[in-house]
């Protein structure tokens, strides 16, 4: 048997020896398919990336175009077209809380750090306490709710109303003056109707619709300014609560429960000073910061 022995060990290495080759080609097949697959997918997202950063240069453009003065005579009769609803999205936007988004960020972590980051605190984390923190507080510190008007009538208050100051908002920002809102019924919601002029001497006009959001509390309103078929998504929809109004219902105070956004409104464009100082009290007695107001220009230069 001793004879044999060479002639076993010499089959064995080779065995081993192919067995080595094998693996070895087959790693150098996954290494080739690896990197091609990585290839493919860079050169994917960067055709995607390109995409996607034309759209949003040409939404960009579009939105200067439609918001800065001077901008008709370029665009002609197609910017009347664009204009809406340019406004509408840009609304829409405003209205959504982008904290409550922040879930989605998770995977497109690195994933050294997704790694190190255990799955259940970070879901806990990015999707149960954030958003509760940060729809708890506000920019004033607050982390209560602001009191409402008391005894709201809705029909009372609808109508037109001008707005005399806000705080700045980024939905607003290429209205130049001549701010009023109109607000009827429309079956069981309230159209609302926004105007304003922009730069360019325009008239922007804007739609949304408004509901009661708290059905022991119709002065705690929740509108939206999206298109109707994304009006079914929590996201579009903004809190718009009315503060205080006048016995009259002819001067009000609205503001989001979170203080970040305040409206002094009045049946009339212009308010005389005692009823101007009693909103701001009211304002800061609700814990709103009435230094950010500005004032809205409500006549035509």
């Amino acid at each position: 048997m001793s004879e044999h022995l060479p002639a076993s060990i010499m089959a064995l290495n080779a065995a081993i020896g192919s067995a080595e080759s094998s693996l070895v080609a087959r790693e150098q097949r996954l290494r080739v398919g690896a990197r091609d697959l990585r290839a493919t997918f860079r050169a994917r997202a960067a055709r995607w990336t390109l995409v996607a950063a034309a759209a949003a240069g040409v939404a960009g453009v579009l939105v200067l175009l439609s918001s800065r003065g001077g901008s008709s005579r370029r665009l002609g009769p197609w910017r009347t077209a664009v204009a809406a609803p340019l406004s509408r999205a840009r609304l829409a936007l405003a209205c959504i809380p982008w904290a409550r988004t922040l879930p989605l960020l998770l995977p497109l972590l690195p994933a050294r750090l997704r790694g190190r980051t255990p799955q259940g605190a970070a879901a806990m984390l990015l999707g149960v306490a954030l958003p509760i923190f940060l729809g708890s507080r506000s920019p004033s510190g607050h982390q209560t709710p602001p009191a409402t008007a008391a005894s709201f009538d809705l029909n009372r208050f609808l109508g037109r109303w001008f707005e005399i100051a806000r705080t700045p908002l980024a939905a607003e920002g290429a209205c130049a003056g001549e701010v009023n809102a109109t607000y009827r019924w429309q079956g069981d919601s309230v159209s609302m109707v926004n105007r304003c002029r922009l730069a360019d001497g325009s008239l922007s006009e804007t739609e949304g619709v408004a509901v009661a959001g708290d059905a022991t509390d119709p002065a705690r309103l929740r509108v939206c300014f999206a298109p109707a078929w994304l009006s079914w998504l929590p996201l579009v929809w903004a809190d718009y609560w009315v503060l205080h109004v006048d016995a009259g219902y002819r001067s009000a105070l609205v503001g989001t429960p979170d203080r970040k956004h305040l409206w002094l409104l009045s049946r009339t464009p212009a308010l005389d000073t005692e009823t101007l100082q009693r909103l701001l009290d009211e304002a800061r007695l609700r814990g709103y910061d009435i230094e950010r107001l500005s004032a809205t220009r409500q006549t035509r230069p």
